[in-house]
């Protein structure tokens, strides 16, 4: 959170951009949820979820509908993503208490 908001300042006072806040603290969650998901942390589907919706926003409300839909099938993917993660850790339990 912290790096996102000294780039967003940084965006903010050198560059024209439309959104430099919002931008900015969603790709620092975003290499954030990258460096989880070399880590194989659960946590990482919850975050590309959030992530993605509010970027789905973003884009709608900058009116780049396709770069939208784009982060719509992202927020689809992370979700099952999420899911299959689930699934695999039931097994993983499910046979660890079957050998006892």
């Amino acid at each position: 959170a912290v790096g996102g908001g000294v780039f967003g300042l940084s965006l903010h006072y050198f560059t024209d951009a439309a959104l430099p806040m919002l931008d900015s603290q969603l790709a620092a969650f975003s290499l954030l949820a990258t460096y989880w998901t070399s880590r194989k942390h659960i946590a990482t589907w919850v975050l590309w979820v959030f992530v993605d919706i509010v970027y789905v926003g973003m884009f709608m409300y900058k009116e780049l509908f396709l770069t939208a839909a784009l982060y719509a099938a992202f927020v689809g993917l992370a979700g099952f993503g999420w899911w299959q993660w689930e699934q695999v850790k039931k097994k993983q339990s499910a046979s660890m208490y079957k050998g006892i």
